[in-house]
């Protein structure tokens, strides 16, 4: 087949998948409250992680598509930071964030397609475990993102992809510290990088 007869296939094909390694930073604000006041200079930080992050989406016209991002549960610990970080690590999260997005191909039809979306994104927090916080638990939340990347079509049907999805969100979490009962404000500004394999059909 030609390479404008992959071009016809390839926008015969509506629905795709792309699948690959996502790493997520999550650049996140923490501060830590008691009996609703806010300590000072109490922070806390969150370890970022990586998972098999996969895409499905379907290409309404030759220009825009929508899609739905997700992947094997991500693992967060919480470490107290500044004035509690003799505290250690305060809990852990398993999570997963899930992203709805509108997007918008530049080039469609060509090898090489760049595009940009828009979206919301969903924090879905899985399970929780405590460490020097007990009872430990956290708010999902809503909030936006936006996307960019760039496939590159190999055949009709597969292609290499890489993009960037930077998102923004707030949340709280509750927990105990001893008979303390403890609040943490939440800021997340995550940036997901996933690259792989796109495939059509």
């Amino acid at each position: 087949m030609g390479q404008s007869g992959a071009a016809l296939a390839a926008d015969d094909a509506r629905w795709y998948l792309r699948l690959g390694p996502g790493h997520l930073n999550l650049n996140e604000s923490i501060d830590i409250s008691v009996f609703g006041q806010t300590l000072p200079q109490a922070h806390a930080s969150m370890t970022n992680d990586t998972s098999l992050i996969s895409e499905v989406g379907f290409q309404a016209t030759p220009q825009w598509s929508v899609g739905l991002t997700f992947g094997i549960p991500l693992k967060a610990r919480f470490s107290g930071t500044g004035s509690i970080s003799d505290v250690g690590e305060l809990s852990q999260a398993k999570y997963g964030p899930v992203v709805l997005s509108v997007q918008y191909r530049f080039n469609a039809g060509g090898k090489f397609t760049p595009y940009v979306g828009f979206g919301v994104v969903r924090l879905i927090v899985f399970s929780t475990s405590d460490r020097a916080l007990q009872n430990f638990d956290i708010e999902g939340a809503w909030g936006s993102a936006l996307q960019v990347g760039a496939e590159y079509r190999l055949s009709a049907h597969t292609g290499l992809f890489l993009a960037a999805t930077k998102g923004k969100l707030s949340t709280k979490a509750h927990g105990q510290l001893g008979d303390l009962p403890v609040q943490a404000d939440i800021d997340i500004k995550p940036l997901l990088v996933h690259s792989g394999v796109v495939f059509r059909f």
